[in-house]
C-alpha cells in the first residue's frame, strides 16, 4: 500500500563515535505523497533498549524496528514516501526507561516532531495531513456503517449517550495497551520464554500470550508464570484498574512491588519464587 522506497535502516559510520548524516532526502515522491524521515541517534545502551515502529490508522505497519536492531552510539536515518491526505502514529521505545539518545522526525519537509534524552520509557507521536486536528470532531448523525477496527484518533458525537458504555473507550483501550508496553520493555520481555503476539501492532493486546481481558475489552488477568521476567515491575500496570489477578510467580523479578492503590478489583496477587 506504500510506495517502494529504501525502508531499510542507513547507518552513518565514521570515525566519530556519533557519525554525521546529511538531512536530505535522497528520494523523491510524487505529488501524493509525502516524505517521512526520521534521523535517530542511539546512546550507549541503543541495542539493549531501543526500538520503534510507524503504522497507519489501521494499524497496518509501515515500519517496524525491533529490539535488538539498531547498535550503539549509531546515527540512523530512515525514509519513506508515505500517501497524503493519511494518519500515522509513530512510536520510540526505550526499555531501560532513560530515554537516551534523539531523535527528529520531517514530514513532507517540515519537522514534525522530536525528543533528546527526555522521552523516558516511550513517546508517541501523530503525524500526517489526514489525521484529525486538536479539537475532536462532531458527529451530527451517526455513520449507517462504522468500521468494526477502531482508529487509534478517537472522535466524539454531538449528542452524549443516554446510558455509559462498560466497554473502554479507545482512549482507555491504548492507555491499557501502552501499559502493557511498559511492562514488556520493564521486564525484559524480548528474552521471555514465551511472548507471543506482544508488541505486535497487528495483533489487538488481548491476543497476547498470558493476557486475559473481559467480554468488554479490559485487562482483567496477567498469567506470566514461569516465563523469564526479569527487573523490575513498572509502575504502568496500576493503569489496568480492572486488573483482577496478576500471577508472576517462578520468575527472576527483582525490585519493590509498585502500588496497586488504584487496582480496586485486584485480589490475585502471585509474586513468590522471584
Amino acid at each position: 500500500p506504500y510506495p517502494t522506497t529504501s525502508s531499510s535502516p542507513s547507518p552513518y559510520i565514521s570515525p566519530s563515535p556519533y557519525p554525521t548524516t546529511s538531512s536530505s532526502p535522497t528520494l523523491s515522491c510524487d505529488n501524493d505523497s509525502a516524505m517521512f524521515q526520521l534521523s535517530l541517534t542511539t546512546d550507549s545502551y541503543g541495542k539493549e533498549e531501543t526500538s520503534w515502529s510507524l503504522v497507519d490508522s489501521n494499524s497496518e505497519p509501515v515500519f517496524d524496528v525491533k529490539l535488538g536492531t539498531l547498535e550503539n552510539k549509531t546515527k540512523y536515518r530512515y525514509e519513506k514516501c508515505l500517501p497524503k491526505n493519511s494518519c500515522f502514529r509513530f512510536t520510540i521505545l526505550d526499555s531501560l526507561g532513560d530515554g537516551g539518545g534523539s531523535y527528529s522526525i520531517t514530514y513532507d519537509g517540515t519537522e514534525a516532531a522530536s525528543g533528546t534524552g527526555v522521552f523516558g520509557a516511550s513517546a508517541t507521536h501523530i503525524i500526517g495531513e489526514g489525521c484529525p486536528s486538536l479539537s475532536p470532531s462532531v458527529s451530527l448523525q451517526p455513520s449507517s456503517s462504522p468500521s468494526t477496527k477502531p482508529s487509534f484518533l478517537p472522535t466524539t458525537t454531538a449528542k452524549p449517550s443516554s446510558s455509559l458504555s462498560s466497554s473502554p473507550t479507545h482512549q482507555k483501550y491504548a492507555e491499557e495497551r501502552g501499559a502493557l508496553m511498559h511492562f514488556f520493555t520493564a521486564t525484559g520481555g524480548e528474552k521471555w520464554s514465551n511472548n507471543e503476539g506482544w508488541m505486535d501492532e497487528t495483533v489487538p493486546h488481548c491476543n497476547w500470550y498470558g493476557i486475559t481481558c473481559n467480554n468488554d475489552g479490559y485487562v482483567t488477568r496477567i498469567n506470566l508464570v514461569d516465563n523469564q521476567l526479569t527487573r523490575f515491575i513498572p509502575s504502568e500496570v496500576g493503569l489496568l484498574y480492572k486488573l483482577s489477578d496478576l500471577r508472576l510467580d517462578n520468575n527472576k523479578l527483582t525490585g519493590s512491588i509498585p502500588s496497586v492503590v488504584g487496582l480496586s478489583q485486584l485480589f490475585g496477587l502471585y509474586l513468590s519464587a522471584n
